[in-house]
C-alpha cells in the first residue's frame, strides 16, 4: 500500500479503503485518517504563533525530513512526542494538521466517541 501511495498508482483515499481491518473499532478509526493531500492546512494559514511554528519545525519536522542529523549520540536524538495544550480555539489542531501536511504524513483526527461506546 505504501509503494502504491508513493508511486501515485492509486489515490490515497482509495488505498485507505483497501486496508483490511480486524474489528469494528479499527474500521471506525480508519474513517478518521486524513491523507496529507486532503488536509488542506499549511503554516501560512495560521496567524501569529510564530514561536510555536518555529519550535514545531525544529522538534518535529526537521528530524522527519533529515534523520541523518539526529542519528549520532544520545543528546541529538529527536523527541518522542509533543504535547500541545491550551484553551479551545487556540490553533492546536491547525498546527498539527500543518505539520502533517508539510511532512507528508497522515493526520488521525480521533475523538473520544470514536474509541469508546456508550454501552
Amino acid at each position: 500500500m505504501l509503494q502504491s501511495m508513493q508511486n501515485g498508482n492509486k489515490s490515497s483515499k482509495n488505498s485507505l479503503k483497501d486496508v483490511v481491518t480486524e474489528n469494528e473499532f479499527e474500521k471506525r478509526l480508519l474513517a478518521d485518517v486524513i491523507p496529507p493531500n486532503d488536509i488542506g492546512v499549511t503554516f501560512d494559514d495560521i496567524g501569529a504563533l510564530e514561536n510555536v511554528k518555529d519550535t514545531l519545525k525544529e522538534l518535529v519536522m526537521l528530524p522527519l525530513q533529515r534523520p541523518e542529523l539526529f542519528c549520532k549520540g544520545q543528546l541529538t536524538k529527536p523527541c518522542k512526542g509533543i504535547l500541545l495544550f491550551g484553551s479551545p480555539g487556540t490553533g492546536k489542531t491547525m498546527l498539527a494538521k500543518a505539520v502533517a501536511t508539510k511532512v507528508g504524513a497522515n493526520f488521525i483526527n480521533i475523538s473520544m466517541s470514536s474509541i469508546t461506546l456508550v454501552w
